[in-house]
């Protein structure tokens, strides 16, 4: 396995030093990692993880004070912190938790923008995720895969570095998010065999990266898209754009693997997907894996889940019914498979009827001049809470929401249309370009005018 470094424009960074394992603390000791850096996180993972230490993975977007806070949170021994063209450092603490786990713990991504919850799994657990994961995206014969976003999430340590661990292949990881055209580049120049992408990332690609021919050399085996809902004119459209690859939709969930089950969207330039709008089912489970729906909420049973969440100093097992882990996902069944509905705690209570944030962003998505969009609800006197629509766009904003209503008026119930429509340049986002809804809550709770 090689791992290289790259950063947003596609160029090869080097990896950091020193050598760390002489500075590490004892065996089964926390050692938290806040490094930027694919390749150096990588080399300090495998070092942290053969001196019988525990790593905790600290998404790299986050503060120098928010990297200690989790750290110390986590009971960790030492923080290994790199900020980008620097060595790592190795910062003793004063936590003296001791896990004696081969393995590792993850951080949820921080979709909410609240604090992480912690999650701790065997080394063991996620290399099978990782190997059921390239099973069913057709890719168990890759030497090249392509990684758009940080290695430090669960998505990114499985699907990437684990992934290329179990094949002896190549990982190319960026160490910021590239620009469509960017990574374009290095998959065609790398004659990469996998492309990962998130579904902003994607949908960055399919309105900015058309200037690439249809079907050049350098396509990829696999297209993956994953970490977040998509819909299926999306995924459709991706399978127009690269006619030559396998195209697949994943979901998971941090704490279930992450990986738990795979949609095979179109192959060879044939749309596997029945035509019509919405969300795209959850395809197959993974090995091992089995859901059911509950109530309209989805519990997964999955061999890869984590062995606890850390809790206080302790870890505590997932709460679970007969082996089945309530996803917060709402869910419904369609046909032989599942549409996720979306987070049953985002879903916006209208007057008794619920809206799903997602059916709404959806219709906004369509527009071409939208590159993220984030539904919210906001609490009303008369109806108990209202959807709020934050669109990120540049373009003629007058322009944007004359376009928007006229969806909006067409595509949604009268019920799930938005109350207010706010357009900015940028929204927040977490480190896998997720719009961190929390943060949008916030600031719509103190916006003047808004609490009511």
């Amino acid at each position: 396995m090689t791992v290289h470094a790259l950063d947003a424009t596609g160029a090869l960074r080097p990896a950091l030093g020193p050598a760390v394992l002489g500075a590490l603390p004892p065996a089964g000791s926390v050692v938290a990692l806040a490094i930027a850096n694919p390749a150096s996180l990588a080399e300090a993972f495998v070092t942290v993880v053969t001196a019988g230490c525990v790593p905790l993975l600290l998404p790299p977007t986050l503060p120098g004070r928010a990297q200690r806070e989790t750290a110390r949170r986590a009971g960790a021994a030492a923080l290994l912190h790199a900020d980008a063209g620097h060595d790592v450092a190795v910062e003793a603490l004063d936590g003296a938790l001791s896990l004696m786990l081969r393995g590792y713990l993850a951080c949820t991504s921080g979709t909410t923008g609240g604090e992480p919850t912690l999650y701790a799994f065997t080394l063991e657990q996620a290399e099978a995720n990782a190997r059921a994961h390239l099973e069913s995206l057709g890719a168990t014969g890759a030497r090249r895969l392509v990684l758009p976003m940080p290695l430090a999430h669960s998505f990114g340590l499985v699907a990437g570095l684990l992934a290329a661990r179990a094949l002896g292949a190549e990982l190319f990881a960026f160490e910021d998010t590239p620009s469509p055209t960017a990574l374009l580049r290095v998959v065609s120049e790398q004659r990469a065999d996998v492309l990962y992408l998130t579904p902003p990332l994607m949908r960055l690609l399919l309105k900015r990266g058309r200037q690439r021919p249809a079907g050049a050399e350098g396509a990829p085996t696999v297209v993956s898209v994953g970490a977040g809902p998509v819909d299926r004119d999306e995924l459709r459209a991706l399978v127009a754009a690269f006619p030559r690859s396998r195209v697949t939709f994943t979901y998971g969930l941090t704490e279930l693997g992450p990986r738990v089950a795979t949609l095979v969207a179109g192959e060879q330039g044939q749309a596997l997907l029945a035509p019509g709008a919405g969300r795209a089912t959850l395809g197959e489970p993974l090995q091992g894996v089995s859901w059911q729906v509950r109530e309209e909420r989805l519990f997964v049973r999955s061999p890869y889940a984590a062995v606890g969440r850390l809790v206080d100093g302790a870890l505590q097992p997932l709460p679970a019914t007969d082996g089945y882990v309530d996803t917060r996902d709402g869910a419904r069944v369609v046909g032989d498979s599942v549409e996720v509905l979306g987070r049953a705690d985002g879903t916006v209570v209208r007057g008794g009827t619920n809206v799903y944030p997602e059916d709404v962003e959806a219709v906004a998505l369509r527009d071409e001049a939208v590159t993220a969009a984030c539904c919210i609800a906001r609490p009303s006197v008369m109806y108990g809470e209202v959807p709020v629509l934050y669109c990120e766009s540049t373009d003629d904003e007058t322009a944007l929401r004359q376009r928007l209503e006229a969806r909006f008026a067409a595509e949604l119930r009268p019920v799930e249309r938005p109350v207010e429509l706010k357009v900015a340049r940028e929204l927040p986002r977490s480190s896998l370009g997720k719009v961190l809804r929390a943060a949008l809550r916030e600031q719509d709770a103190s916006a003047p005018g808004s609490g009511t």
